[in-house]
């Protein structure tokens, strides 16, 4: 269950608005993060193939290092769980959906369960509104319903008992309001599966009642 939209937000009463996700939040075009930048400061934290690991490690950092204020706003793109992310030294390794990447040998993903990394991205998520709650105003969303096994196919997973509990404060997710969940259908017209930065658009106003005409403070 995630909440109804729209939800409309005041972007202009934050001193900062601090953006977390994958690719679908910091991509080769402009993403609903670098829209928001246009009118109101903003630090996009997004990066292409970022799993939930890094995602939650980032906001734990910005939290812990005192970067993330109470007078922030903490946006959260959630993305889909089989993914791998891995820090080494001062880089992290993020390759994306395992499904398609090429870092990760044959042999590393036979220990890659994807009931399991659900389990481990859930308790990340419920620990990541437990830093933030109390703290600053955060909201969440996803790039495809957490339960989604595939980023590419319609395929989902059951979801374990505390899933709804988790993400009951979550906004629908790209998938679901730009192409109604199906990505499967969106595969036959189009190569690239990540929104165009029209859709972006679309994808704020539709949630957050975002209208770029009303945007500049006066």
């Amino acid at each position: 269950m995630t909440l109804p939209i729209p939800h409309p937000i005041d972007f202009h009463r934050y001193r900062h608005i601090w953006c977390f996700g994958c690719s679908f939040t910091q991509y080769k075009w402009p993403t609903w993060a670098d829209l928001l930048a246009r009118d109101y400061p903003t630090t996009n934290l997004g990066a292409c193939g970022a799993g939930n690991q890094y995602i939650f490690h980032n906001i734990l950092r910005k939290r812990r290092d005192g970067n993330i204020q109470r007078t922030d706003l903490v946006m959260i793109c959630w993305t889909s769980f089989y993914r791998e992310s891995r820090q080494l030294a001062d880089r992290w390794v993020i390759p994306g959906n395992l499904w398609t990447q090429n870092t990760y040998h044959p042999p590393f993903l036979k220990f890659c369960d994807p009931e399991s990394m659900m389990l481990r991205d859930l308790d990340m998520i419920e620990s990541t509104q437990s830093v933030l709650r109390g703290h600053c105003d955060a909201v969440e969303f996803s790039m495809a319903p957490i339960s989604l096994f595939n980023q590419y196919q319609n395929h989902k997973l059951s979801p374990r008992p505390h899933t709804e509990e988790i993400t009951r404060n979550w906004l629908p997710s790209f998938y679901e309001v730009l192409w109604d969940g199906n990505i499967e259908k969106v595969m036959e017209s189009r190569s690239d599966l990540h929104p165009t930065t029209a859709e972006h658009g679309i994808y704020l106003k539709k949630v957050f009642g975002w209208d770029p005409r009303s945007q500049k403070s006066t």
